[in-house]
């Protein structure tokens, strides 16, 4: 009986060391995956940003590409109205990759509005709507689940290096001590991106004429496969679960032919969505509305600078609170303090982008050397000027 009862506890024993073990090594691997298993870009600090939010706890999400970076600011939607959100954007973000997105967001935080920026689903090219650089950055920095394997196994080459990408990354072990690891470190120590993935560029562009085309409602062909994509997505979102995905075009300047056949095919684009019973909101056409000065607000025809973010982000909290009648969600006293730092963070983030226009005026964008974000260097001088 008592050789039994010993041969149990070894048994036991070995079976909690191996746990222990496998525990240790999973450790190992998510740090590893967080701190080097990536491209060391801005973007993916801001994704990896989205997975640190408390579960459940987004009344909104801001899902696209470029102009949804650079275009809308959490913090100030939440200092606004009491919304907390987070962009679930990187550039180039085409519709082939939406669907794989909506489930990331519906796994993790169940919003009660996702607004979606429609420009992925305009490219012209099929080398934009199915660029392999933005499999791979998606890939990169999606926590390792069932939709992250089907991710990798229906659209990537190797799949086993898109859910484990530090495999491929291994090379930027010996990078301890590069920024965009710093940028990690400082992220994981806080325990959440303090921007929430705002950003904006440190220059203005300036622009020979005012907007030369009307926003009206003609309409231009999308891309075929593009189009497929987009009505396979709407499908898609019809079995979601979160009350109200709306759709919107961000604001853009229709100063040339080029910008104005993009806008045609937005509008060819919102006539599909709406067929489908799905909101659509053209921001282009309410740039008055937003109170956005071309020269002041842009810095190219479809990226905002922080006067122009700024004002956009407070807009876009109206038209959630007065169309969708949404309320804010209850949250923990430890995430509202979060969020209330981000709330004052973004005020040094905006005066930072004023003072530092104001004293380099006449300084080309090609001589600057850094954005406002979610980075180390950034939130150091923010936090100089909050003192």
């Amino acid at each position: 009986m008592r050789r039994k009862d010993s041969g149990k506890r070894k048994n036991i024993k070995r079976i909690a060391g191996l746990a222990l073990f496998i525990a240790v090594i999973a450790g190992i691997v998510h740090v590893s995956q967080q701190l080097f298993a990536n491209d060391g870009s801005s973007e993916s600090v801001r994704l990896q940003g989205f997975y640190m939010e408390e579960p459940d706890s987004l009344d909104i999400v801001v899902m696209g590409a470029s102009e949804i970076m650079n275009d809308y600011c959490a913090p100030e939607v939440y200092r606004k109205h009491g919304y907390t959100s987070y962009p679930y954007a990187f550039a180039v973000n085409s519709v082939p990759l939406w669907k794989y997105e909506l489930a990331e967001i519906e796994r993790t935080q169940h919003p009660q509005v996702l607004i979606i920026e429609a420009n992925g689903a305009l490219y012209t090219e099929d080398k934009l709507i199915d660029s392999k650089d933005c499999v791979r950055l998606l890939g990169d920095n999606m926590p390792v689940s069932e939709n992250c394997i089907r991710y990798a196994f229906e659209k990537t080459d190797h799949p086993m290096e898109t859910i484990f990408p530090v495999l491929k990354y291994h090379y930027r072990w010996s990078d301890i001590g590069d920024e965009s690891v710093k940028d990690r470190l400082l992220m994981m120590q806080n325990g959440y991106a303090r921007l929430r993935g705002a950003m904006t560029p440190l220059y203005h562009t300036e622009f020979s004429s005012d907007n030369v085309y009307p926003a009206d409602g003609t309409t231009a062909a999308l891309n075929e496969k593009g189009e497929a994509e987009l009505r396979a997505f709407l499908k898609v979102c019809k079995e979601s679960e979160i009350p109200h995905i709306v759709f919107a075009e961000f604001p853009h300047i229709l100063d040339t032919e080029k910008a104005y056949y993009r806008h045609q095919r937005a509008n060819r684009a919102a006539e599909i969505i709406q067929e489908e019973g799905f909101d659509y909101i053209d921001f282009t056409r309410e740039i008055d509305a937003i109170g956005l000065e071309y020269q002041e607000d842009f810095f190219d025809t479809h990226h905002m600078v922080a006067t122009g973010q700024r004002k956009l982000s407070d807009y876009i909290g109206k038209t959630v609170r007065d169309r969708y009648g949404i309320t804010p969600k209850p949250q923990s006293d430890e995430n509202r303090a979060t969020w209330e730092d981000s709330a004052e963070l973004i005020e040094s983030f905006y005066r930072c982008y004023e003072e530092y226009t104001q004293a380099h005026s006449d300084k080309p964008h090609e001589e600057v050397d850094h954005d406002l974000s979610d980075t180390r260097r950034t939130i150091e001088e923010l936090d100089a000027m909050g003192r």
